[in-house]
């Protein structure tokens, strides 16, 4: 995880995150609807957590995978660099991140969606009293 920033608050964990299967032995659920949700869960506990900490870079390497939200000590368990490749992969298909190298290894997070961030910069003029011209 790239990041350089040291957040005023700890981060709050939800919790799915004290919850054993959630991490699955290192895998995901067999059951699709299950797996749907569990992968869902895990998304957006990535995007809160690379947002709170201001992480913009995940890898698939064991320093990612030693480091909350990829790692709960306190349940003994973590996800394997299998399912840490398929919880990236399910970012970049919700248009939340983007692989940065050709043999997909790490991707750049966006604590926003595209659209979400169009917002943002639409409304921080008009919020600040500038007038939007087309």
């Amino acid at each position: 995880m790239s990041t350089n920033y040291a957040p005023p608050v700890p981060f709050e964990f939800p919790p799915i995150y004290s919850f054993p299967p959630f991490f699955t032995s290192h895998s995901l659920q067999p059951h699709v609807p299950s797996r749907d949700k569990q992968v869902a869960a895990w998304v957006d506990l990535i995007r809160a957590h690379c947002a709170h900490h201001r992480v913009f870079r995940l890898g698939l390497d064991a320093s990612t995978l030693d480091l909350p939200p990829f790692r709960n000590a306190a349940l003994n368990r973590s996800v394997s660099r299998d399912m840490l490749h398929t919880l990236l992969t399910a970012l970049v298909k919700a248009d939340l991140a983007e692989w940065t190298t050709k043999g997909k290894t790490h991707v750049l997070v966006y604590w926003k969606s595209i659209g979400e961030w169009a917002d943002v910069l639409v409304a921080w003029p008009r919020d600040n009293g500038f007038a939007i011209r087309s």
